[in-house]
C-alpha cells in the first residue's frame, strides 16, 4: 500500500519512526523497530510473529510525501489481502492526522 500526505519528509517519517506519534494511527499494534534509514526507511516486526513491516519514504517536493508499505513473510494470499485492506485503512488515517 502506499499513500501520497502533504507534509514534508521529516513529517511523515516522525510519523511511524517516533513511537507517541505511531501510536496515534496505529493504535493496536505492536511493533519493534529492526532497522531504520532516517528519511527513506524503517524496518519493523510485526507483533510477535515472524512477519515484517517496511516503510519506505519519498518526497514529492517540499511539501508533499510518500510512504510505501511493504508487509513482509505473511504465510498465505488471504492474509496478504487481509493486511493490504488494513494498511490502506490505517495510511487513510495517518493521511487524515498529519494534514487535518
Amino acid at each position: 500500500a502506499s499513500k501520497t500526505i502533504a507534509v514534508p519528509l521529516e513529517v511523515l517519517y516522525e510519523a511511524i519512526v517516533d513511537d507517541a506519534q505511531r501510536r496515534r494511527w496505529l493504535r493496536e499494534a505492536t511493533v519493534s523497530l529492526r532497522t531504520s534509514q532516517p528519511r527513506r526507511s524503517a524496518r519493523y516486526d510485526w507483533e510477535d510473529g515472524p512477519t515484517r513491516v517496511i516503510f519506505s519514504f519519498e518526497a514529492k517536493g517540499a511539501s508533499k510525501s510518500t510512504i510505501h508499505v511493504e508487509h513482509a513473510k505473511l504465510p498465505d494470499a488471504d492474509d496478504a489481502e487481509t493486511m493490504k485492506a488494513t494498511w490502506r485503512e490505517r495510511l487513510a488515517e495517518l493521511k487524515q492526522l498529519l494534514e487535518g
